[in-house]
């Protein structure tokens, strides 16, 4: 477990919105859940404040003016402090020198950022989670600065967590609409959506709006819904997004991070280009195929969104296949993947039936097959039956992946309350040691999450280096036995050993 505290610096000012902070407090949570605590340096009121307290974040007020030196200075002065090796930042106050002068001070530093818009980039990882983030963003970076791309790495809260492996399965037929269009809304666009829902003719709609913790027109959000012959349930201040998601067919949202849990849930999604920075990933899932992107919310009215609310709601087929794509999209391991980045190791997920053809190449690989107790080559046919079975059965796999690539897997086949145990590491990475940490870790894993009394592997007496990869990773010598027609070593390990 990790005993080590994380400090966030992140922009909370009521007129930004909470879209920085809560980016933050995904990271936050994993960091938490491996036994971290968490510390935020920053301004922020109201109900985010609380939400941050309850979640056992400690607040410490800035008192630096925010973007400036001395807030670097103040950061970097705080970790020291806490012992935090790393800082979270996000925000556009945030520049290059921001990040210089943090790294200067013996920091670490991860950077959140959207579109590119700091002059340079020094910080230690630099993770921008939208669909159209590019290389050439951060063309101007730091040699030893690294990028972590694309919605594999999107950041979600830990109430979205229980639906990554029992993935949400959309209604047949849909009548139930959210509206959710960001934490501030300026220019009011929640109203326009309102009055979008209820020019649709139908007596089963159900429409929830979620008016954000910075939106000043609840007010005439309230009256517009009152104007309307739609049943619509106005929500603020909400925690559990992932439930109130889940109850949900269709969505009308702005261009922001909302639509990556949108897509992870499974929801279409009616787009309403809110700020320039969220042109490009608008652009894209319209083109991906995962929402309908209506363009700048001032070129827009209510029938145009009315009209394409309603053909999603007509077309069931339609709906069903944009929400697999986004599902595809994201896959819910995001957040998780940030933090083994952050703490240079694997990250292990479970399998998914996109992973079948990569477990074919490396169990036909010759190296995996002269160590096998059967070493004849597996026909594809052979082992799509043999996945199958797997993923149905009491087998538990877990795909191992370094920087976003998949680098080896390792198995448990559940038999009289142990697991037996079943590894291999891709033939190009090997030499790095991803074996016996994914033995080690992918063995902890497997205890904790299935109630297992214990893992055993059973080696070939002449696989010397599989055995010390065992031993290494905290498996104890047991015996010598006869296993498959071959004398092998039984290698054994418990919970807590």
């Amino acid at each position: 477990m990790l005993d080590e505290p994380l400090l966030i610096r992140a922009d909370g000012s009521p007129e930004i919105g909470t879209g920085h902070v809560m980016r933050c407090l995904a990271i936050a949570q994993a960091w938490q859940a491996e036994g971290g605590s968490v510390y935020f340096l920053g301004e922020i009121t109201g109900a985010l404040e609380s939400r941050l307290r309850d979640e056992g974040i400690t607040l410490h007020a800035l008192e630096s003016t925010p973007g400036e030196k001395n807030d670097a200075l103040e950061a970097a002065r705080k970790a020291q402090t806490l012992g935090a090796s790393w800082v979270v930042v996000d925000g556009y106050h945030f520049d290059g020198s921001y990040q210089h002068r943090l790294r200067e001070e013996g920091v670490r530093v991860l950077f959140l950022d959207d579109y590119g818009h700091a002059d340079y980039y020094e910080a230690d990882l630099v993770l921008n989670q939208n669909i159209d983030a590019e290389e050439a963003l951060y063309s101007n970076r730091s040699e030893d600065t690294d990028l972590l791309f694309g919605p594999r790495y999107a950041v979600l809260r830990k109430e979205f967590w229980p639906w990554r492996e029992s993935r949400r399965t959309p209604q047949p037929e849909a009548n139930r609409v959210l509206v959710t269009l960001g934490g501030a809304d300026p220019d009011n666009c929640t109203e326009l959506a309102v009055g979008a829902v209820g020019r649709l003719d139908r007596e089963d709609l159900r429409c929830t709006v979620v008016i954000g913790g910075s939106n000043p027109n609840e007010s005439s959000i309230a009256a517009a819904a009152e104007r309307t012959d739609v049943s619509v349930d106005l929500r603020s201040n909400v925690n559990d997004m992932a439930s109130l998601m889940a109850e949900h067919d269709i969505a009308v949202s702005a261009g922001g991070s909302t639509c990556w849990e949108l897509a992870f849930m499974g929801i279409p999604n009616v787009i309403l280009v809110l700020a320039d920075n969220q042109r490009g990933i608008a652009d894209r899932l319209d083109e991906e195929g995962t929402a309908v992107n209506l363009g700048w919310h001032e070129s827009v009215g209510e029938e145009e969104i009315a009209h394409q609310v309603a053909q999603l709601i007509r077309e069931d087929d339609q709906r069903h296949r944009m929400a697999r794509k986004a599902q595809k999209l994201v896959d819910g391991w995001g957040t998780n993947r940030v933090v083994s980045r952050m703490r240079d190791r694997l990250f292990l997920r479970p399998v998914r039936e996109t992973d079948c053809e990569t477990l074919w190449h490396w169990a036909n690989d010759p190296k995996v097959r002269e160590r096998a107790y059967n070493s004849e080559p597996i026909p594809w046919e052979e082992h799509l039956k043999w996945f199958r079975e797997k993923l149905e059965g009491d087998a538990t796999i877990y795909i191992a992946e370094k920087s976003g690539r998949p680098v080896g897997q390792i198995r448990f086949d559940f038999e009289d309350s142990a697991g037996m145990v079943d590894v291999s590491v891709d033939s190009e990475e090997r030499g790095c040691g991803y074996g016996t940490e994914l033995i080690r870790r992918g063995t902890q894993r497997f205890l904790q999450d299935t109630g297992a009394d214990n893992a055993v592997a059973y080696v070939k007496v002449s696989n010397h280096p599989s055995r010390r990869a065992f031993e290494k990773a905290g498996y104890n010598l047991e015996k010598k036995e006869e296993f498959e027609g071959e004398e092998s070593f039984v290698l054994r390990r418990y919970l807590n050993s």
